[in-house]
């Protein structure tokens, strides 16, 4: 049978190293947890930003687009007029009138749907950019948690394995193991 302060010294020895791995996994682990975390946040900061670019692309195309619309419609509308002259009528009274006014009230509602949708698809990118950065902002503060939860993992192992070794010490004290010794106690 192994000499019993030989058994106790290879316990407490044993103890107190995987208190130290444990320490050490718990360090690990919270740092690949926060590098993840940052990772995220990151990645989630820079779609915020193309979701941005992406509203002023469409604000700007849609604006883009009402013009050339309404260019083509002052086109169509010049048109008319010459067509309605060639014919004899008189262009500034009666039903000719009435019939550029109905394609002045078309074309206007026309341009003005044409910068809505553009307002909506600009609308729309704002919000994905928003959630983005929402998304961004709780990866960043989940990488500060998981470095807290680190530090609090490693010295719940130091407290912990510190303990163990403790009360095994206590332990083979109370049974005499280390009475062949004298430690100044």
């Amino acid at each position: 049978m192994a000499d019993p302060v030989t058994m106790t010294a290879i316990s407490l020895g044993t103890t107190a190293l995987g208190a130290g791995i444990n320490a050490k996994a718990a360090s690990n682990s919270a740092q690949a947890q926060s590098k993840a975390g940052y990772y995220q946040a990151g990645v989630a900061m820079l779609n915020a930003q193309l979701a941005r670019q992406n509203a002023d692309y469409a604000s700007i195309k849609g604006e883009s687009d009402a013009m050339r619309y309404g260019m083509k419609a002052r086109q169509t509308r010049g048109e008319i007029i010459a067509g309605q002259s060639a014919s004899g009528l008189d262009v500034n009274s009666g039903s000719s009138v009435d019939v550029r006014r109905g394609f002045d009230t078309v074309s206007k509602m026309d341009t003005d749907q044409i910068r809505q949708d553009a307002a909506k698809v600009a609308y729309n990118y704002r919000s994905q950019a928003q959630q983005f950065t929402n998304d961004a902002i709780n990866s960043f503060r989940g990488a500060k948690s998981a470095e807290r939860a680190g530090d609090m993992g490693v010295l719940s192992s130091i407290i912990g394995g510190a303990s163990s070794v403790s009360s095994k010490w206590l332990d083979a004290s109370k049974l005499g193991v280390f009475n062949k010794f004298n430690f100044g106690i």
